[in-house]
């Protein structure tokens, strides 16, 4: 078998198997970081800021999720939501995924909120749900919609290091 393909089956099965969280490889030197991937509907157009909590320390990517052709729009990594701009790229394209590439500083601290503001001129697929719980969605820099977010991938170039430490001891244990 591939040596590549091996370690990914591996991660995978200590993924699956001891519940760690880590990103996904994509493209050589290309990971996930962040997915938020469930969603209903669209979402209107204007100013959307969902909040995240990196895992790794960097961002050098963000994917986006327009319902309809999207034409071209503008995204931010900012610090807080309406603030300082950390990082910045633009996308074009929909429906369906659209990666963006960031320019600008793209350290981040794992564990820190920060903002993704997405400025569009068309829907983008979001969902009612709440189904990510690190953050709230913004809209305008308004009160945050309470249940609701917006479909996002946030992409980095570091290989996953696992959120927390588990051991077979521990996953023995569960079953005691």
């Amino acid at each position: 078998m591939n040596p590549k393909l091996k370690k990914l089956f591996g991660r995978l099965a200590m993924i699956m198997t001891v519940g760690l969280i880590a990103a996904t490889p994509a493209l050589a030197g290309e990971y996930i970081d962040i997915e938020q991937s469930v969603g209903f509907y669209g979402l209107v157009n204007g100013s959307m800021e969902p909040e995240f909590v990196p895992n790794g320390f960097n961002i050098t990517e963000v994917s986006v999720y327009p319902q309809y052709h999207a034409g071209t729009f503008a995204i931010q990594i900012r610090d807080a939501v309406c603030g300082t701009v950390l990082a910045h790229g633009s996308g074009a394209g929909g429906p369906g995924w659209v990666k963006c590439n960031l320019v600008g500083a793209q350290t981040l601290v794992p564990g820190q909120s920060y903002v993704i503001n997405v400025a569009s001129i068309t829907q983008m697929k979001g969902a009612n749900t709440d189904p990510y719980p690190n953050g709230e969605l913004w809209f305008n820099c308004n009160s945050p919609l309470s249940g609701v977010d917006l479909v996002f991938r946030t992409w980095t170039d570091e290989e996953a290091v696992p959120t927390a430490e588990t051991t077979w001891g521990s996953v023995k244990s569960l079953f005691r």
